[in-house]
């Protein structure tokens, strides 16, 4: 499945380099248009304008034609003649834009909202909201994943300056709990978390620490595991990750 991704996104990389290249040697109407499976990821979307956009994190250049920086509104079709990229361009790179499902439904934009931040809203085929993400300085700070009901699959923040997890609430698709991890003492960079059953029933409780020097969340103190029906299984003493014997 991995190799299958790694695969996938090597081919939208390498179709994006000649999409852009042959706008730079290629009049306009000679343009090659891709068909949907083309441009989007199974998993992700249409991700081949993200390398375009410096509020993301992108800082790949778009030609136009004669070979400068694309300026002003751009447009790309697929091979059916329905439009599929949108953007206003400055310089080679995308201040904002929208991309399209084939079938004319939006499958993203891209709203500055001021020098450091933007938002890009995603969506699904049939127009649900499929995710929102808010980013600063070219890293996600929020990002909410909807399911095709409507209903919220995670909801995450980040902290800004140092890049940890303020919160992360992962829901299963009838919007109860699976997991809940929030911080509560910042300068420890102390969590508490818990990872729920789909009935409801905890599974598992405890604690968490950010270690910056490992840039992951280490296991500290007692944490208890239980069964579906809600029993206690075991009680485990943590450091570190490392179980500790009595």
């Amino acid at each position: 499945m991995l190799f299958s991704r790694i695969l996938h996104s090597i081919f939208l990389s390498c179709f994006f380099c000649i999409f852009v290249f042959a706008q730079n040697v290629i009049k306009p109407k000679e343009l090659y248009k891709p068909t949907q499976d083309e441009v989007v990821d199974a998993e992700y979307g249409i991700v081949i304008y993200n390398k375009l956009v410096p509020c993301m994190g992108g800082d790949s250049i778009r030609y136009n034609k004669v070979g400068y920086n694309a300026q002003s509104w751009q447009e790309d079709y697929y091979a059916s003649g329905k439009l599929l990229h949108r953007g206003f361009y400055i310089d080679g790179q995308i201040k904002v834009f929208k991309n399209y499902w084939e079938n004319g439904n939006l499958e993203r934009e891209l709203i500055a909202v001021d020098n450091l931040r933007c938002k890009l809203l995603t969506y699904y085929p049939n127009g649900q909201m499929r995710s929102e993400v808010m980013y600063y300085e070219g890293m996600e700070i929020k990002q909410k994943d909807f399911f095709e009901n409507g209903s919220i699959e995670l909801d995450e923040e980040i902290d800004k300056k140092e890049g940890f997890i303020i919160k992360r609430i992962i829901n299963y698709s009838d919007s109860k709990p699976k997991v809940v991890m929030e911080l509560i003492d910042k300068k420890l960079k102390l969590y508490s978390y818990k990872e729920y059953y789909e009935n409801g029933n905890v599974k598992e409780e405890g604690n968490l620490n950010y270690r910056k020097d490992m840039n992951d969340y280490v296991k500290n103190g007692v944490w208890k595991f239980y069964d579906e029906q809600g029993n206690l299984v075991k009680s485990v003493n943590y450091v570190n990750n490392e179980e500790q014997k009595n």
